[in-house]
């Protein structure tokens, strides 16, 4: 997870915590998800997701999959403890998504022996069923589907604002930065490899 502390230098909290099992125990204690503590003073919170190897103890979830931005209860937890988030929704050319994604082999994605691909479809998400995954057609599925429950989201909780963002449009770093307040030399586009 990437926090952006309000000094707007981006620091990561790899080696601090696992942001995604202390979004868990959160959730789990009903009480605000981003509100760990050191948290305070951050003011965007991304990759929140949460992959780990098989046979990983320390996991909140024994299988090793969390996407809390796939996760209703996150969601509703945002909503609760931060009316006024701004909620970003990367989109892109589903094509160039999917290669990306296949991209991620196992010899990159060391969590699951299928990759990236493998992982997600070995996990089961809103709209992806564990063990769907392997067609182009279900990740197409999961993928819109996606796209359109976090719009609905944003619709259902008017006082949250969705940036969406089409990362491939050469004009991003300027939404980026028109929404943030960041500048936008800030926003690295994504290269073949991502």
């Amino acid at each position: 997870m990437i926090l952006i502390p309000r000094s707007a230098r981006p620091t990561t909290a790899a080696g601090l915590v696992n942001c995604a099992e202390a979004i868990i125990d959160r959730l789990d204690d009903s009480a605000d998800p981003l509100g760990a503590d050191g948290w305070e003073t951050m003011d965007a919170y991304a990759k929140v997701d949460h992959y780990v190897r098989a046979g990983d103890d320390t996991v909140a979830d024994p299988e090793g999959c969390y996407l809390a931005q796939t996760d209703a209860a996150f969601l509703d937890a945002v909503a609760k403890h931060h009316p006024d988030a701004t909620i970003f929704l990367n989109v892109r050319r589903f094509k160039s998504w999917l290669a990306a994604v296949d991209r991620w082999t196992a010899e990159r994605h060391e969590p699951h022996p299928g990759g990236l691909r493998g992982h997600l479809a070995a996990c089961g998400f809103p709209g992806l069923a564990a063990g769907v995954g392997g067609r182009e057609a279900d990740m197409l599925a999961w993928f819109e589907s996606h796209k359109a429950r976090i719009r609905t989201y944003a619709r259902e909780h008017p006082s949250l604002t969705l940036v969406e963002v089409d990362v491939e449009d050469p004009g991003a770093g300027a939404q980026l930065a028109a929404a943030t307040g960041l500048p936008d030399v800030c926003w690295v586009p994504p290269t073949k490899d991502d």
